[in-house]
């Protein structure tokens, strides 16, 4: 097993896993956090035909058509796009039973949907 430490910089890391593939000629590379390095490293990798299994990503990198690259969970900043959104419109639902499916979710949209529900 070889270790590089890319001190989270993505240009070192680009650097030291093209020497990875290139020099040590290894089959398999693991990458670890911040997304922002493994989103860097994610074109070299597919240049290569390297399986990159990352421990984050953008989930825009993921819309690029890469297949040779997982990673997961998305970046922490992307879980708040993620998650939150759903829970909230549980919890109006819930609340006044009203499910409003387009974001984002807006008192307007509330009340049009209070007004045209059927008692």
């Amino acid at each position: 097993m070889i270790v590089y430490d890319d001190e989270s910089s993505a240009d070192k890391a680009v650097t030291y896993y093209e020497r990875a593939i290139t020099v040590d000629k290894v089959d398999l590379v693991f990458g670890g956090y911040p997304g922002t390095a493994n989103v860097a490293l994610m074109p070299l990798l597919e240049k290569y035909g390297k399986v990159f299994v990352g421990m984050g990503g953008h989930l825009k990198s993921f819309e690029q058509g890469f297949t040779y690259n997982f990673a997961s969970p998305p970046l922490m900043s992307e879980w708040v796009q993620l998650v939150p959104p759903p829970a909230i419109a549980n919890a109006v639902y819930r609340a006044v039973g009203v499910r409003i499916k387009d974001l984002p979710i807006t008192p307007e949209k509330t009340l049009d949907g209070l007004e045209g529900r059927e008692e």
